[in-house]
């Protein structure tokens, strides 16, 4: 619609009839746009129909939609065993092939129980007819009710055979004791147990024992790993005499952990076939350590233990010069206090008097926040000329006690120093080079260098050229792993880029590892 111009001799008549003239125009306006706007809401709604349809036809041919039951079973098995328990119950509302997948019984193999959820019983029941004959990986949690303990208990024990690990944690002593009391049969599969007891013990010498276990593994003849967590030391004979690991992790909530080195030898004279030993307590958790002994040169021997590890207080370290190990393989020894600047008093002369009692076949020797003195280092690598591995964490060893080591260990083959501030890094390079050539002696297959302070970048490509340098810890079972002292991000990522600008090859990138 055409409206006419107001002039300037316009009369107030004609101007009212051009704002009536204009407002009929809007009113027609947004009538036409509401039209429009219905029309788009239209084909918007259409066009989301198409989307849908689309992402709906996309989900047919994804690889998720196309991969077999087996392999998503084993994916989500996989995620059950990393810790999310719920994943059989999550992903069966995912699909209609997903769900498929959890019709496999190992899909259901990790069994969590929580005594203190709704109806524990009705939920472990449901899991375990899921899981038919599938292995049984059973975590069981125990804080305030106890209720549903024994029926619980009395239900799993129905499938001993099925059986391949037990842990089970508790606030309290007894429920874990009452339990440990139900769990009687043939458990021929059972390969790890783990028991955690958070109930911290005050007066050590009216403790409570834990009781049941040796009836428990009577007949486990598969066991493999026996694991304690408590604040004290399990009493002798309280353990299975035929458990080949045990790992005491000596943890407090809120006491201190308490370990009386007199005890302590007295369970390990009652467990003469073990072949690995791990000691450990957190850091920074107050520690009460009696080195007191009635007699003071008395030893223990452990003939077949392989493995030894021991995590704690420096005085806890005292342990190794009571110890007879004549198969001892693997020795990693770690501070739980912060690093000193001195060579360690007690891990030195006892390290020496471990090595000196026989011709022990040590393959590695792991040193984290320990530090020997040069006599104490070559005296050890005196005594243990089949050493392959040799792993430093904030060490002040010296260019010359390495190379000294290096002429009495001529099979080793893996050097990895951290935080190491006194070795050069042409030394470095000189000592893994002259391994190369010198007759009799094994070439070094792999050097870790991470956070040395005289190691240059040209000594890193030097290295490279004559072994593999790796500047990143161990994806796995590494101890620096919890506490990112070693991640090195930085400096790897920079160092990356100054390959890239040498123009290094793919192949002459593989031998270093970042």
């Amino acid at each position: 619609m055409e409206i006419d111009n107001l002039s300037l001799t316009a009369s107030d008549d004609e101007v009212r009839r051009l704002i009536s003239q204009h407002e009929v125009s809007i009113q027609r306006l947004d009538a036409e746009m509401d039209s429009l706007m219905h029309e788009i809401r239209r084909l918007q709604f259409r066009k989301s129909q198409h989307v849908d349809q689309i992402r709906l036809c996309k989900g047919r041919i994804t690889l998720a939609r196309r991969l077999p039951p087996e392999l998503l079973a084993n994916i989500f098995e996989r995620c059950a065993r990393d810790g999310w328990t719920r994943t059989p119950l999550t992903v069966s509302h995912v699909c209609s092939e997903w769900r498929k997948a959890t019709e496999i019984p190992s899909v259901w193999s990790y069994l969590y129980v929580n005594l203190d959820t709704t109806d524990p019983y009705g939920k472990t029941d449901f899991w375990l007819r899921n899981a038919k004959a599938a292995p049984l990986y059973i975590q069981l949690e125990v804080q305030t009710d106890t209720s549903h303990l024994n029926s619980i208990i009395d239900m799993l024990v129905v499938r001993a055979n099925q059986w391949k690990s037990f842990t089970v944690t508790s606030s309290l002593l007894a429920p874990v004791n009452q339990l440990l009391a139900r769990c009687r049969g043939s458990f021929p599969h059972l390969r790890t147990v783990h028991v955690t007891v958070q109930e911290d013990v005050i007066n050590h010498t009216t403790e409570t024992p834990l009781l049941g276990l040796p009836e428990f593994c009577d007949d486990t003849p598969s066991l493999q790993t026996l694991t304690i967590s408590r604040n004290i030391l399990p009493t002798p004979g309280t353990i299975p005499q035929h458990v080949p690991s045990l790992v005491l992790d000596l943890c407090g909530y809120r006491a201190p952990v308490f370990i009386p080195m007199e005890a302590l030898l007295n369970l390990l004279q009652d467990l003469p076939r073990l072949q690995s030993l791990a000691i450990t307590t957190p850091r920074d958790q107050p520690q009460a350590i009696i080195r007191t002994l009635a007699d003071p040169f008395r030893t223990v021997a452990l003939p077949d233990l392989r493995s030894l590890t021991v995590v704690g207080a420096n005085e806890i370290f005292v342990l190794l010069s009571y110890l007879q190990l004549p198969q001892l393989r693997r020795i990693s020894l770690c501070s739980s206090e912060d690093p000193s600047p001195y060579p360690h008093p007690i891990v030195g002369p006892a390290l020496c008097q471990l090595l000196q009692h026989a011709d022990v076949p040590l393959e590695m020797l792991e040193l984290y926040d320990l530090d020997l003195s040069p006599d104490d280092f070559v005296t050890c690598a005196r005594h243990a000329p089949m050493l392959q591995e040799l792993h430093l964490h904030e060490s002040d060893i010296t260019d010359d006690c390495l190379r000294a080591i290096s002429r009495h260990c001529r099979n080793l083959r893996s050097l990895d120093v951290r935080w190491c501030g006194q070795i050069w890094g042409r030394e470095l390079v000189e000592l893994v080079r002259s391994r190369t050539v010198e007759e009799g002696m094994v070439p070094i297959e792999c050097v870790t260098v991470i956070n040395c302070s005289h190691m240059q970048e040209q000594d890193i490509f030097d290295l490279a050229e004559v072994t593999v340098c790796r500047l990143v810890i161990r994806d796995t079972d590494d101890y620096c792993l919890p506490f990112g002292c070693c991640s090195n991000e930085r400096y790897r990522r920079r160092f990356h880029l100054r390959q890239l600008e040498r123009g290094f090859r793919v192949g002459e990138s593989r031998r270093i590892i970042l």
